[in-house]
């Protein structure tokens, strides 16, 4: 989930977005309610605006009617603190779940409400009676990073630039394993069936780790300048797409050895940087603000712009190595 830090009249009245778990859609959180758009082509879906307050988070399960509604912005609809699901059928909450402190991302499955604050993940179930299943402490996350897929949670571990990563779903809520990702806070996370990707507030370093193993088996360099990533994403064939306020999108391939490499790599007394994997194709973006990735197959991924309230559709054309913008569009919250 990618939150506005700031909301000013006149520059963006989006407060948050997020994709749905196969990111066919993707849902805006605005100062008057929530819209939900198919993601490519681009088709609004839902919009419901509400009189008595704004949201900061809304999460969609699937491609149903039930969301995760967080109130935010200017005047919240709900205490910040409280996750309402939302049935669109019945167009009202059906309940409400509270946590300890102000919600900073929520994930919602078919049994599991997952709730993000500064240092907790809090694990409901999702039904009739929901319940808190279990809680796990973590390093003071103001951003609420954190990612989820079949039933798996990459978040910060206690300690600094590692994660953890838990089971939400099979069984016994639980922790199954600690991964040692960076030196510094950890930024961005995401995570697939097979594979999670770390980064850092540096932003030099991409490390990807495998799941079964628990080991790192990619090291992707983004530069060598620091930089705030706001987004990684896993396309289905495992390709890894990374954005950053340095207004680049950059494409990283996990499997047929395509990605860059420096020249002078094989120099066995040379900095680390020259041994590293480098992005084998990447756009220059208009943007340095925040926005969120989803891919849409294998060779199409979508961004969407938060403050710059745009979406724009890139194509990775491997034969020309290129990645170039097929399309964009003004997204509008009137």
């Amino acid at each position: 989930m990618i939150k506005s830090g700031l909301v000013k009249d006149g520059v963006s009245k989006l407060n948050g977005v997020k994709f749905n778990r196969d990111n066919s859609c993707f849902v805006l959180a605005h100062e008057n309610g929530f819209k939900v758009f198919n993601s490519d082509p681009m088709v609004e879906w839902i919009s419901r605006d509400f009189t008595d307050g704004g949201l900061g988070q809304v999460a969609l399960l699937e491609r149903t009617n039930c969301l995760a509604l967080v109130g935010g912005g200017k005047h919240p609809k709900y205490p910040t603190n409280k996750v309402a699901i939302w049935d669109d059928m019945r167009d009202q909450a059906v309940t409400l779940l509270e946590v300890n402190s102000p919600v900073l991302n929520v994930f919602i499955t078919k049994t599991r409400v997952v709730i993000l604050t500064i240092n907790q993940v809090t694990v409901y179930s999702f039904g009739a009676s929901p319940s808190i299943l279990a809680t796990f402490d973590t390093a003071s996350n103001p951003q609420g990073v954190g990612a989820m897929a079949n039933g798996l949670l990459v978040v910060p571990a206690i300690a600094e630039g590692r994660v953890q990563l838990i089971e939400t779903e099979n069984g016994e809520c639980r922790i199954l394993g600690l991964l040692r990702a960076h030196k510094s806070t950890i930024r961005a996370l995401a995570i697939n069936s097979r594979f999670i990707a770390t980064a850092s507030v540096t932003g030099t370093i991409i490390r990807v780790f495998r799941i079964e193993s628990k080991t790192v088996i990619h090291e992707f360099r983004r530069g060598l300048d620091k930089a705030d990533i706001f987004s990684l994403a896993f396309s289905p064939s495992d390709q890894l797409a990374c954005l950053s306020d340095k207004k680049t999108l950059h494409i990283y391939d996990m499997h047929a050895g395509i990605n860059r490499r420096h020249a002078l790599q094989g120099l066995p007394l040379g900095p680390k940087y020259l041994k590293s994997e480098w992005s084998y194709v990447s756009a220059h973006t208009e943007h340095a603000t925040e926005g969120v990735l989803g891919w849409i197959d294998d060779r199409c991924l979508v961004a969407v712009w938060l403050q710059a309230m745009r979406w724009e559709k890139y194509t990775v054309l491997p034969e020309a190595g290129e990645l170039v913008r097929e399309a964009w569009r003004r997204l509008t919250v009137e």
